[in-house]
């Protein structure tokens, strides 16, 4: 007959997660685990909003990533940022002419993915498409090669950048609406 023994059950404990400096390192949440160094590489999704402390961001997610462990409180990094989809579907529902621009590009201190979501009210001509397009991606790369990631993951700075993207390609086509989907920090 086997042998019986005794399984010990440790308890988990609580962390305090504390966001990157460009949000003014806030505690955000709690994650909990039995080890410390369990903890490391784990992600934590977190509303814009409550980083940012204003409503309009609400449809953001912003994902955290666990870099480091000190006691009781770990430290974190942006790994990403995206919209939620339901707003994205609200936003492109009157919309006839939608597109996708996708380009990894490298900022001034990593490489980033970006998917940016380009709205037309009525459909475009195949070659004002591609100019649009080429003149979009030229000006996207030089923007974020202008960026650090930690600037890029401001709400603001993805506003500005949208903008100015809507803009440069006004003499082509009257976009109607620039989003920065998603971004994430490749390594």
């Amino acid at each position: 007959m086997a042998k019986q023994t005794k399984i010990v059950k440790a308890k988990k404990r609580w962390f305090a997660v504390i966001a990157p400096e460009i949000f003014k390192h806030k505690e955000v949440g709690d994650v909990a685990a039995f080890e410390q160094n369990e903890l490391l590489g784990r992600t934590v999704e977190i509303s814009a909003s409550k980083l940012t402390d204003t409503p309009k961001d609400q449809h953001r997610k912003i994902v955290l990533q666990i870099s480091d462990v000190t006691g009781d409180k770990v430290t974190s990094v942006v790994k990403r940022m995206f919209f939620l989809d339901n707003y994205i579907q609200r936003m492109t529902r009157k919309y006839k002419e939608k597109f996708i621009i996708v380009p990894t590009l490298p900022s001034k201190d990593s490489t980033v993915k970006v998917k940016v979501l380009v709205m037309a009210v009525k459909k475009l001509h195949q070659k004002v498409r591609a100019t649009v397009l080429h003149n979009m991606t030229a000006s996207l790369t030089d923007k974020i090669k202008q960026t650090t990631t930690d600037e890029l993951f401001l709400p603001s700075t993805l506003e500005r950048i949208s903008g100015e993207l809507k803009n440069e390609v006004k003499t082509i086509y009257p976009i109607e609406k620039v989003i920065v989907w998603k971004i994430e920090v490749r390594k």
